[in-house]
């Protein structure tokens, strides 16, 4: 699904008779281009749960969220993720600059 207003979304799950919804969370658009998502690559996209992440700096927080918007357990070396308990699907990688901005990219674990 591609939003096509700014607004809260929530994700919603169905697997035979069981439904999970996720936490809302704020999607907007400004039309300004965003720089940092620019300088920011992750690959391999797919990938087996071992990423690299490029145009990210040391004081960088970086969260992974699944498709359902939980906190992926992640481990970093340097530009490294290894997402040990990924199991296959759509992820959500979260740069939070320290001055407060964030960054955001999607990539899929097979």
């Amino acid at each position: 699904y591609l939003a096509t207003a700014s607004g809260n979304y929530a994700v919603e799950l169905t697997l035979g008779n069981c439904t999970v919804v996720s936490s809302c969370f704020f999607v907007g658009s400004t039309n300004i281009p965003d720089r940092d998502a620019e300088r920011i690559s992750v690959w391999p996209n797919p990938s087996n749960g071992v990423v690299q992440v490029s145009g990210i700096g040391e004081q960088d927080r970086l969260m992974v969220k699944d498709a359902l918007g939980q906190e992926v357990p992640t481990q970093r070396t340097g530009a490294r993720l290894v997402l040990p308990d990924a199991t296959p699907g759509l992820y959500f990688l979260q740069v939070l600059r320290p001055e407060g901005r964030s960054v955001n990219h999607r990539f899929l674990v097979r």
